[in-house]
């Protein structure tokens, strides 16, 4: 089967909420992030994976010409009309 039509889904990182979120404390991790406390270390680089990760596949989707649909979330309704959904990020 050739594929022809992905989506992609990506999980959005947790540095990316807590820079949208509005709470207490939310600003404190902020605060802890910024201050590099051991106890959020893996934020900022976990983050800065998955952004990389994306660009790869975006970037391998592009080189082969494959029509793409990017969601950063997942779709409320079934996928249906793609050869392939592509999932970045999670657990």
């Amino acid at each position: 089967m050739k594929v022809r039509r992905v989506i992609v889904v990506s999980k959005e990182t947790a540095l990316a909420k807590l820079e949208k979120s509005q709470g207490r404390g939310a600003a404190r991790m902020r605060r802890l992030i910024l201050a590099e406390h051991e106890s959020v270390d893996r934020i900022r680089p976990a983050h800065e994976e998955h952004v990389a990760s994306l660009a790869r596949v975006k970037a391998a989707l592009v080189t082969r010409n494959i029509r793409t649909v990017l969601r950063d979330r997942p779709p409320i309704q079934e996928i249906r009309g793609f050869d392939l959904v592509v999932t970045v990020g999670g657990d």
